[in-house]
């Protein structure tokens, strides 16, 4: 009986004490985050409260302006080096939008653009030949393309983001210049029946962004693999059975490489509410909730 009394004594003293200990501890943690009665200036100056902006699906226009590295990749292979051609320019429209409720930082951009493909022999270290095509070291064609990119953004403030984009593209090489001292005079300017005038293929880079809502300015790289070769793989055996047989295909692939700057304007806004939320809250707080 004794050890029993002696046992629920230590039990009960245990409980007190941690009741004690427990309700001290909600004073205190009361102390802390309790309002004061009387909320004064000095006080609301005390308190940090951390901002944090949630982004808006918003719409995007803009112009860009650039240069294009114009480059060609040759099977079989050919030495070839990179050339630098201004300008290259476009117009694209950017849809922002939230992906499961959760993902802000997505978009799709659409747009058209002028650009460049072609190719450039340079010459051999061991044997100073250069190769030509048609005559030509060089070649020059001017295209018109629309393009689809998926646009990620990452927003490290709310000034700075970088971007990642990525799709496809289509166009027509709309002429063509050969440059060579070989070159007969009636193809210099002029496609070939085995030329083929459309290209598509696929593009994508990386860029970043200076935002000054409404306006931000992009600065981008973007790469250009053209899946439309040149010309007609097998062109050459008709004409050159023996040199050529049937079976030999040549093929050449545009890699180009874009450098552009951007002026965007943002259609509707980056933060807060849009112009339709603030009409509809308008007509809420004078007519109330009846339609």
């Amino acid at each position: 009986m004794k050890k029993f009394l002696s046992t629920a004594a230590a039990i009960l003293l245990f409980v007190l004490c941690a009741r004690g200990q427990e309700a001290d501890t909600v004073k205190y943690v009361r102390d802390i985050f309790e309002l004061p009665e009387v909320i004064t200036d000095e006080y609301l100056d005390t308190v940090n409260v951390k901002k944090q902006f949630l982004i808006n699906d918003y719409w995007m226009i803009g112009a860009y302006f650039g240069g294009t590295f114009v480059g060609n990749m040759f099977n079989p292979s050919r030495e070839t080096r990179y050339f630098f051609k201004l300008p290259c320019y476009g117009l694209s429209v950017t849809k922002f939008f939230t992906m499961l409720n959760t993902f802000r930082n997505l978009g799709l951009e659409f747009g058209v653009q002028h650009t460049w493909e072609g190719y450039q022999f340079k010459e051999n270290k061991e044997t100073h030949v250069i190769q030509t095509l048609e005559g030509a070291t060089k070649a020059l064609m001017e295209v018109y393309e629309g393009n689809f990119l998926t646009h990620v953004h990452f927003d490290f403030t709310d000034k700075i983001k970088m971007m990642v984009k990525l799709g496809l593209y289509g166009g027509y090489r709309m002429n063509i210049v050969r440059y060579g001292d070989h070159v007969p005079e009636e193809i210099r300017t002029s496609f070939l029946s085995t030329d083929h005038r459309w290209t598509y293929g696929v593009e994508g880079g990386v860029g970043f962004g200076l935002m000054f809502d409404p306006v931000e300015i992009h600065f981008n790289g973007l790469l250009k693999w053209s899946w439309s070769s040149l010309y007609d793989p097998n062109y050459q055996s008709p004409y050159f059975p023996r040199l050529y047989p049937e079976y030999y295909y040549r093929f050449a692939y545009p890699f180009d490489i874009m450098i552009s700057v951007g002026l965007y304007y943002q259609l509707t806004p980056r933060y807060g509410r849009t112009r339709a939320q603030l009409r509809r809250e308008a007509k809420r707080i004078v007519y109330g909730d009846k339609k």
